[in-house]
């Protein structure tokens, strides 16, 4: 579809975490293949969304799969931000939090990091469960690439360096959304240097 014929798509809070829960319980039920999530639960997720959020648009099934790659992208983007000495993360806000002038200077090479200044990531822990089941399974590497539904503010071209250093490989696109890793992905908890050092197999 040419680029200018891409419809944007809002997501609210509501429905990304209903994404993230609806995966990890499809994943418990054992509708996951090595290759990724099987095709049946893309279209449940639609489907689930549909029902719990009838005021918002429908997510068609390749826009829950872009959806979930770009909440992957942005777990990526805090991992790296967790690595970060003078970086510290506040539980009850779920938020980053370090000097003002530490964030200019971070993100002045890490531009993709400006939301995460005052955007908080409640869905860290649960995304962190979802890659780490994702990858005891070796499933494919993680994906970011846009769909013909296009997020706001598409995270296309995460920087592999950056994700790889947290056990998550990007690559091109598939067909299917799936993870994968092979080393140790950061755990939900000790997020942070400033809260107890990095997380686990981050560097």
């Amino acid at each position: 579809m040419p680029e200018d014929e891409k419809k944007v798509v809002h997501w609210t809070s509501g429905e990304e975490a209903d994404l993230v829960v609806f995966l990890l319980e499809q994943r418990a039920a054992g509708n996951q293949a090595k290759s990724g999530f099987k095709p049946i639960v893309w279209h449940a997720v639609s489907e689930r969304l549909a029902l719990n959020h009838p005021k918002e648009v429908k997510k068609s099934i390749e826009c829950c799969k872009s959806r979930c790659q770009r909440l992957k992208g942005e777990y990526c983007i805090v991992c790296e931000l967790c690595e970060q000495s003078r970086f510290g993360w506040d539980e009850a806000k779920q938020l980053m939090t370090t000097p003002h002038n530490t964030w200019e200077k971070y993100t002045a090479s890490h531009p993709k990091a400006k939301p995460f200044h005052h955007k908080s990531f409640p869905l860290f822990d649960d995304i962190a469960s979802l890659i780490d089941a994702i990858v005891a399974t070796g499933a494919g590497a993680l994906h970011m690439a846009g769909d013909d539904e296009q997020d706001e503010g598409p995270l296309d071209n995460i920087d592999p360096v950056m994700c790889g250093r947290n056990g998550i490989t990007v690559g091109g696109n598939d067909n299917d959304g799936s993870v994968s890793s092979n080393t140790e992905t950061p755990a939900a908890s000790n997020k942070c240097a400033h809260n107890g050092g990095p997380p686990p197999g981050v560097k």
